[in-house]
């Protein structure tokens, strides 16, 4: 979708408005807190077939 595509989108009504300023974050306290090392095996998805560096 382009900027152009974005700007051809109606406006939003007040109903949805509303639903977003009601809305509120997703608990995360169950989530474990992850290493360095464990952050470093994420890649963004246009990343994964190509090679990673031997030194990071």
């Amino acid at each position: 979708m382009s900027i152009d595509d974005l700007k051809k989108l109606p406006s939003l009504t007040e109903q949805e408005k509303q639903i977003i300023k009601q809305a509120r974050a997703t608990p995360t306290d169950d989530c474990p807190a992850m290493t360095a090392e464990e952050l470093k095996e994420f890649r963004p998805w246009y990343a994964k077939n190509k090679k990673r560096p031997l030194f990071a």
